[in-house]
């Protein structure tokens, strides 16, 4: 049979049909599942508010849990490592008036900047009060899990929900203005290579000054090469969730450099569980460039998909219900680092605190895997973070124990394009084929060229990675 190749395909390997009526090379390929806990630790044995997680993004092994404290007179922002591949642990770092952290608050994020191989972090000062003001702080982390504080840069008078990391050393982020209730995105900041931040005043409002109702939570990310994001957001009168898609020329600030589409309903009226940092949640899933978003009603947490057809029109999917617990906010999602076209969902459900993954097929649609139980009990207020570059990640406080701990979760597993049955298995192309091009494929019954080192009699089967051995099952491909 001809078919048209997706992507190359060398001579006389086996192939597979996809989907779209196309050849394919078999190859290894991640496959998403479960998840499952690899391994926990506990970063503190005391309780603590507003957990967040970043890993290094050079020695990916290293994680980082940031976690505050709003109500002690003397410690501020608390910060300590784990390496999940060695065991290692650093030491608690207490960021307090010293550092310049001298008024009560919560984290509202953390990222890790490859440029410049440092965190930042933003930490909200009075975050319940109209003198809310921003710090945003830099750390460094060594091969040993030692952090070091770099810089604190003060943004004023903003109550900051949010900040995305944008390539090159730089970032944005998105507040609420205090004085007047605007929400806009700020930025690029310049993060410099002592940890100060050069801040950037221009600025892009989504929801306009005095337009009552305010926004309750704010979330931006970006795709894959900052040319699009989405800022997702709440509004607190009606109790609704909404969503932007807007464009990024990649260096011009936010007002100039930036531009908003129009405003997408995505809940409807309903949602529960507001918090500081809590209600709703927003990723990118960057391998399609689509992005999910989700949000909680007294009836269980949901989730829709967001696409971007051209320019900043936006259109969302039907609506997924991922459980019927009421997650009263205490989730987070994020995309799957190892599996395409998949998103991780952490958070509070009907048996405590699990992870679920989430698939992206056709234009929008959104289906569910299994939910995987981390602990029995569910996470207390402000308790839920979660990142990945090559796992899950996830950190929570738990209820019924004050303990914060951070759970390694497993997503994926090495596997095949082979379908769970190997009926997409086709046959083999004997000469090469270009992507894109059409070539024979010889099925079943036809004799195979450009094979070597087999024996003739044996049974050979197709390993996931496209190669031939023997000892072939009968629930194997296998060939004479």
């Amino acid at each position: 049979v001809d078919l048209v190749a997706d992507g190359a395909i060398a001579a006389g390997k086996p192939v597979i049909i996809t989907s779209g009526g196309k050849a394919a090379q078999v190859a290894v390929a991640n496959i998403a599942y479960g998840p499952s806990n690899g391994s926990n630790w506990e970063a503190n044995s005391s309780g603590y508010e507003s957990h967040h997680i970043a890993q290094d993004g050079t020695n990916t092994g290293w994680v980082v849990a940031a976690y505050g404290d709003d109500t002690s007179s003397s410690q501020r922002v608390r910060l300590r490592a784990h390496n999940f591949s060695t065991g290692s642990s650093g030491s608690e770092v207490h960021l307090t008036s010293t550092q310049g952290f001298s008024s009560v608050g919560r984290l509202s994020g953390i990222f890790y900047c490859t440029t410049r191989q440092m965190f930042v972090f933003s930490w909200v000062s009075q975050y319940n009060s109209s003198s809310s003001s921003t710090q945003f702080g830099t750390f460094t982390l060594s091969n040993s899990g030692v952090i070091t504080f770099q810089a604190r840069t003060t943004d004023s008078g903003k109550r900051t929900h949010d900040i995305e990391y944008a390539g090159n050393g730089k970032f944005f982020s998105v507040y609420r203005l205090m004085s007047n209730d605007a929400a806009r995105i700020a930025g690029p900041h310049t993060i410099n290579s002592n940890g100060t931040i050069t801040l950037n005043s221009s600025e892009l409002d989504f929801i306009t000054w005095n337009n009552s109702p305010a926004t309750h939570i704010g979330r931006l990310r970006f795709n894959s090469d900052y040319s699009k994001f989405v800022i997702g957001y709440t509004r607190t009168s009606n109790y609704n969730a909404y969503a932007r898609v807007g464009s990024w020329n990649g260096s011009g600030g936010a007002a100039s450099g930036m531009s908003l589409g129009s405003e997408l309903n995505l809940s409807g009226s309903g949602i529960s569980g507001y918090d500081w940092q809590s209600g709703f949640d927003l990723c990118c899933e960057k391998t399609s460039g689509k992005w999910v978003a989700s949000y909680g009603f007294s009836s269980g947490s949901k989730a829709k998909c967001i696409t971007n057809s051209s320019g900043t029109n936006i259109a969302a999917g039907s609506q997924l219900s991922i459980d019927s617990e009421n997650a009263d906010g205490r989730f987070r999602i994020h995309d799957n680092p190892t599996v395409n076209n998949v998103v991780t969902w952490a958070g509070r459900y009907t048996s405590g605190f699990g992870a679920i993954n989430l698939t992206i097929s056709g234009t929008n649609t959104l289906s569910k895997g299994t939910m995987y139980q981390m602990v029995g009990n569910s996470p207390s207020e402000h308790g839920v973070g979660i990142t990945g570059l090559d796992k899950i990640y996830v950190i929570n406080r738990n209820d019924g124990s004050n303990d914060v701990k951070i759970y390694r979760v497993t997503v994926a597993e090495a596997g095949s394009n082979f379908t769970s049955s190997q009926r997409n298995f086709l046959g083999f192309a004997e000469d090469a084929i270009s992507d894109g091009n059409t070539g024979t494929i010889k099925l079943d019954g036809n004799v195979v060229a450009n094979q070597s080192g087999l024996t003739a009699g044996t049974l050979y089967k197709v390993n996931n990675d496209g190669t031939l051995t023997g000892s072939w099952g009968s629930n194997e491909v296998g060939l004479l």
